[in-house]
C-alpha cells in the first residue's frame, strides 16, 4: 500500500539505519574502468565488522557482522579500439543480534565503449542491492545505468559529451521508492597520463511514485511527489610521484520538490519541505610507499540546507530556523600483504551528522570497523 508524504517515517529494522550519504563516497572507491585489456581478477575473503551507531549506543548493544566476500572482475577489447569491463562483487553473512540475522550486499558494473567517428559511445549498467540488509543499511535495490557519447576521444585536449542518465531507488518503506532520469552534458581533459579534470552539468527528474502528497486539510491527495534537480560537480584527479593517486569532487545540488506535509501537533501545513540545497566535497587518495603495503583514505563533507522545512524541537514544535543537517566523514583503509597473494586489511569508515531538527533518521552518525583477510588470484 503506498504511504502519503506525511507518514514518511521508514520502518527501521534494529540497528539497521540510512546512510546514503556515506554510499556515494564508497561508490567513489569502486574501481573506474579503463579501456585496455586485463586478466581475470577473483577475490575471495572473510571479515569481522561492528558498528556503533545511535540504536546500539541507545540499546546498549554493540552489533557485529562476520561476511565471505567473492569478487570476480575483467577488462578485454573488443577488436583493436572497443571494450568490455565486467565487475561482480557478492558478499552475504550473519549480524550477531538477538535473534541473529543474514546480511549480504551485491555489486554489479558491465560497461561497454567503442569508437564512431572521432568520438566514443560508452554504455554503463550499475546495480548495488541487498536483500537481507548489511550491518548498517536497511535492504535496498539500486540499479542506475547511463548512455554516454564524447564527441572527441583524444589526449590532451578538450573532450566534450553528452549523456542520458538514469536510476531506480527500492527501499522498505515503499514511499521512498523513486525513478530518476536525467541529460548530462559535460568535457573532460587529461593533459598527460599525471592529471586530469571534468566539468558537469545535469539536469535530471526524479518520480517518486509510491509517495502520496497531502492537503491542506492533511488529507490524501491525488497527486504523487516530483522533484526536479540541477546538479554541477568538478572532478580532478591524478597520480604524484610514483605512490600517490588521488581524486578530489566538488558537487552542488539544487532540489526542486513537490513534497509536503501536515504536522499534527501543531496542526500545520508545510509545502515543498524538499526544496534543499547540497554541497558535497568528497576526495579519495591512494598511498602505496611498498609493493607489500598500501593506505587509502576517502573524506567527504557535505550539508543539506532547507528552504523552507521548519526543524522541529524535541516536543515537536516548530523552530523558528529551517532545518539544517552538516555530514561530515569518510573510509580509511590499509592493507598489508607478504606475497601478493593474501591480504590482511583494515577498514574504518563512519559519518558524523549535526542537525538541528529532531526528527527521525536526520541524524545518521555511525562508526563501522572491518578486519579481516582476502586472498587475490590473476
Amino acid at each position: 500500500m503506498r504511504s502519503p508524504c506525511c507518514s514518511n517515517v521508514p520502518q527501521k529494522e534494529p540497528t539497521r539505519r540510512r546512510h546514503f550519504f556515506l554510499m556515494s563516497v564508497l561508490l567513489f572507491l569502486l574501481p573506474a574502468f579503463t579501456a585496455y585489456a586485463a586478466p581475470p581478477t577473483i577475490l575471495l575473503g572473510v571479515q569481522a565488522e561492528p558498528l556503533v551507531d545511535a540504536d546500539s549506543v541507545g540499546d546498549g548493544v554493540l552489533p557485529w557482522a562476520l561476511e565471505a566476500q567473492g569478487l570476480i572482475s575483467f577488462r578485454t577489447l573488443l577488436e583493436e579500439t572497443g571494450y568490455l569491463s565486467f565487475l561482480a562483487d557478492l558478499r552475504a553473512g550473519l549480524m550477531f543480534l538477538t535473534p541473529v540475522a543474514g546480511t549480504d550486499q551485491e555489486q554489479l558494473s558491465l560497461e561497454l565503449g567503442f569508437p564512431i567517428g572521432d568520438g566514443k559511445l560508452v554504455g554503463q549498467a550499475f546495480l548495488h542491492s541487498s536483500f537481507q540488509g548489511t550491518i548498517a543499511l536497511e535492504r535496498f535495490t539500486i540499479p542506475e545505468w547511463e548512455i554516454r557519447y564524447f564527441f572527441l576521444d583524444k589526449p590532451g585536449v578538450l573532450n566534450p559529451y553528452l549523456a542520458y542518465t538514469g536510476s531506480v531507488q527500492i527501499q522498505p518503506e515503499e514511499s521512498t521508492d523513486h525513478l530518476s532520469q536525467g541529460i548530462m552534458i559535460g568535457c573532460e581533459y587529461q593533459p598527460s597520463y599525471l592529471a586530469s579534470y571534468g566539468l558537469a552539468l545535469e539536469a535530471s527528474w526524479e518520480h517518486w511514485y509510491e509517495s502520496i502528497l497531502v492537503t491542506e486539510t492533511g488529507t490524501q491527495a491525488d497527486d504523487v511527489r516530483n522533484d526536479l534537480l540541477l546538479s554541477l560537480t568538478g572532478t580532478a584527479g591524478g597520480i604524484i610521484g610514483l605512490y600517490l593517486d588521488w581524486d578530489v569532487t566538488l558537487s552542488v545540488l539544487l532540489r526542486l520538490s513537490t513534497a509536503n506535509r501536515y504536522l499534527t501537533l501543531p496542526a500545520v501545513y508545510e509545502g515543498d519541505i524538499e526544496n534543499s540545497l547540497q554541497p558535497l566535497l568528497k576526495a579519495r587518495f591512494s598511498w602505496s610507499p611498498s609493493s607489500h603495503l598500501t593506505f587509502e583514505a576517502a573524506p567527504f563533507v557535505g550539508a543539506t540546507v532547507y528552504f523552507t522545512r521548519s526543524a522541529l524541537s524535541e516536543s515537536g514544535a516548530l523552530r523558528d530556523q529551517t532545518a539544517l543537517i552538516v555530514s561530515l566523514g569518510g573510509l580509511f583503509r590499509t592493507s598489508w600483504t607478504p606475497d601478493n597473494l593474501f591480504y590482511l586489511f583494515l577498514e574504518v569508515n563512519g559519518e558524523k551528522s549535526v542537525v538541528n531538527t529532531a526528527e527521525e533518521d536526520m541524524d545518521a552518525s555511525f562508526l563501522r570497523i572491518a578486519f579481516g583477510v582476502k586472498m587475490t588470484l590473476q
